[in-house]
């Protein structure tokens, strides 16, 4: 490495480490701990441990398998009544946050960044818009929002259009204004605002899945991979996604599904395979996949 070049790297990798220096300082006042002493330690245990694995896929499975047993509780996000902050949370979930706390580590993991602090970075990074949070309208409620923003910004990809058996639908997305009541945040007349402004560009909006029905064809069932994050997609009037988890395959098994279940109660892999989850739900149209 000549001298011009080593200079030019100190000095990048020098303002990367002001950057996240100064991100950490700034974010005492912005992240909620569920339990800070422990989810800290043991966030730098995860990470550590799944930076050793080597591939997205497995990390995803592997982090996955980790929070089996942890309680189903919904809301956890949004305990504090309409003040928006970084929520950390690993002893409870629901399926959202079950994926994102997941993906998180797995990010962190991958990029050889084994901090609690850089969960922090990368769980923000994922569940806000542009990768900031800045109130509880810039965070990605609707699935197809999530992917759109995530992908945008080389977090993750959706594949759904390229799977075998694709088809699409054309939705309108704006259950949250519809449903307003549903909401206490959106009590808030900006927090309202934000909102609608995010629905407005989901009008006409062309949403690719595969039919529950074509979720047990081999071809499918070949192409689906363990660690994909799986979407459940809906007919619900107004809503992309109702449910989320990661895949799970065994060899000579059907894909199966591991997720924050409110009917089981816990995280789980269920007893179900994917294809006998899905024909179960009859406001599920089928599935869209996603991957790092």
């Amino acid at each position: 490495m000549n001298t011009m070049t080593r200079r030019i790297t100190t000095a990048f990798t020098a303002a990367a480490l002001c950057a996240a220096a100064a991100w950490a300082a700034d974010s005492s006042s912005r992240v909620r701990f569920h339990n800070e002493a422990a989810d800290t330690t043991r966030l730098n245990e995860l990470i550590s441990a799944a930076a050793r694995i080597d591939s997205h896929s497995r990390r995803i499975e592997w982090l996955g398998h980790r929070f089996i047993g942890a309680p189903y509780v919904a809301g956890t996000l949004n305990c504090d009544g309409t003040e928006e902050r970084i929520t950390v949370n690993l002893d409870e979930f629901d399926c959202t946050t079950l994926v994102e706390t997941v993906l998180a580590i797995n990010a962190a993991a991958a990029d050889r960044r084994l901090s609690w602090r850089d969960f922090l970075y990368a769980l923000e990074n994922m569940r806000y818009r542009s990768g900031t949070m800045a109130g509880y309208a810039s965070r990605l409620h609707y699935i197809t929002d999530w992917a759109l923003d995530n992908s945008h910004r080389g977090n993750l990809r959706e594949i759904t259009s390229s799977m075998p058996k694709a088809v699409y639908t054309e939705k309108n997305l704006d259950f949250m204004s519809t449903h307003a009541n549903a909401y206490p945040q959106l009590a808030d007349s900006a927090q309202l605002a934000g909102i609608k402004a995010t629905e407005r560009n989901f009008r006409h909006i062309r949403i690719y899945y595969i039919k529950s029905a074509d979720v047990d064809t081999p071809e499918v069932q070949n192409a689906l991979q363990s660690g994909d994050i799986v979407a459940l997609s809906t007919k619900i009037k107004g809503l992309d996604v109702t449910h989320m988890g990661i895949i799970v395959k065994e060899p000579g098994k059907p894909a199966g599904l591991l997720h924050a279940s409110s009917k089981h109660g816990k995280v789980t892999v269920d007893p179900l395979s994917l294809a006998d989850y899905l024909r179960r739900s009859r406001s599920v149209t089928g599935i869209r996949i996603f991957r790092p």
